[in-house]
């Protein structure tokens, strides 16, 4: 998803996927965790909700077993605490 909200290599086949096929994609909570804390990282918080945004206005649908705000929270830690893992991000949010 990021290499497709990027122009990347690669963006082209994830394009061709969403155009072509006539069901669902889904995308997981942790998935599009990543793509957050990454735009995040790079860009700030503003464009980390367009990129999001822009993912579900092509009808991505978020599959979660998690709520949003506990994974946009770890998307935050992880954006600004860079060496700290995700899965550690997800226990700093528990523990909170």
């Amino acid at each position: 998803m990021i290499a497709f909200l990027r122009n990347e290599p690669g963006a082209a086949i994830v394009s061709d996927h969403i155009q072509r096929f006539p069901f669902q994609i889904f995308a997981h909570s942790l998935n599009l965790c990543e793509v957050y804390y990454d735009f995040w990282r790079s860009s700030g918080e503003e464009v980390a909700q367009s990129a999001i945004n822009d993912l579900l206005v092509l009808g991505i649908v978020e599959r979660s077993d998690m709520s949003p705000l506990f994974w946009r929270e770890m998307g935050r830690l992880k954006a600004v605490h860079r060496r700290v893992s995700l899965a550690d991000c997800a226990a700093l949010v528990l523990a909170g």
